[in-house]
């Protein structure tokens, strides 16, 4: 009956991607990648655990969040997604490491609850300067994910994205949201404990989304839109605003946390009170009397 009840929830879901698949489907039925003919970067990190450190020391806020041994886990992951997926440039943007290292650490953080912070079907990263077009919809995208495999993403968004990671924005975090989600699902029977949990979450999505006015003020309209992006927009406020989401709506904080297996409003204050206790100025000793 549970399993009836979680196929009903994530049949719209399915569809969606197995409308995708068929789309992309050439007429002989072999099927065609969408990075087909894309050249990768070759760029490697494997060995620069001291940049990597930096790079993220200054322009990660929930990497600077953690804990010495958890920092020295996390880079570790990030070497590894690295290594099992292809980076690729596009017109007007050359990739570093810079690229490489940010990007790779979105995905690890998303996942660094869990045993593995890796993509078995979705290691392809492709970067834009800015807006792109797709070539199907011909719509204009700051992100997508392609089920053939791609990640694509527009790197001035990204930006945007990680300059505050507090306003629950985050395009990095949104599309990789729909990877791991469309893998979960994708891969049922290597993430069976995963499904479960994504189980309230979509059964909350389903409720909000036909029931407007029961919904609380949390996320932003498009959050709304399907089941799909209700969590790729869930996912943006847990990470970055998770007190306002726990404040808000603490049942979806709490479904969130189990998924990811990460508190972060808990992580965060304890950084924050780590924090304050380094800059707090030393007591003025006075002269006995």
């Amino acid at each position: 009956m549970d399993w009836l009840v979680l196929m009903i929830v994530l049949m719209p879901f399915v569809a969606y991607i197995y409308v995708n698949k068929v789309m992309n489907e050439p007429p002989g039925g072999s099927y065609k990648t969408s990075y087909e003919g894309l050249t990768p970067s070759g760029i490697s990190i494997k060995g620069r655990q001291e940049e990597i450190k930096q790079l993220l020391e200054n322009e990660s806020y929930f990497f600077r969040s953690l804990i010495p041994d958890q920092k020295t886990d996390f880079i570790e992951r990030v070497i590894r997604f690295n290594s099992s997926t292809s980076f690729y440039n596009s017109p007007g943007i050359e990739l570093t490491e810079r690229h490489i290292i940010l990007v790779s650490s979105t995905f690890v953080q998303l996942t660094f609850g869990l045993r593995r912070s890796l993509l078995d079907h979705f290691n392809h990263i492709q970067l834009f300067p800015a807006h792109y077009k797709n070539k199907k919809t011909h719509l204009f995208h700051k992100g997508e994910v392609d089920i053939s495999g791609l990640i694509s993403l527009s790197w001035e968004d990204y930006e945007i994205g990680n300059s505050d990671p507090h306003d629950g924005r985050n395009v990095g975090l949104h599309e990789m949201a729909h990877a791991f989600a469309i893998e979960i699902i994708e891969s049922d029977l290597n993430y069976h404990h995963l499904i479960l949990r994504l189980k309230p979450i979509f059964l909350r999505a389903r409720f909000e989304i036909n029931n407007p006015y029961q919904r609380p003020n949390l996320l932003r309209g498009y959050g709304y839109s399907n089941m799909h992006e209700y969590f790729a927009v869930a996912t943006e406020v847990f990470f970055e605003s998770p007190e306002h989401m726990a404040s808000i709506h603490p049942a979806l904080y709490v479904d969130m946390a189990k998924l990811f297996h990460q508190d972060i409003l808990t992580q965060y204050r304890q950084y924050e009170l780590r924090l304050s206790n380094i800059q707090k100025p030393n007591a003025t000793q006075l002269p006995p009397v």
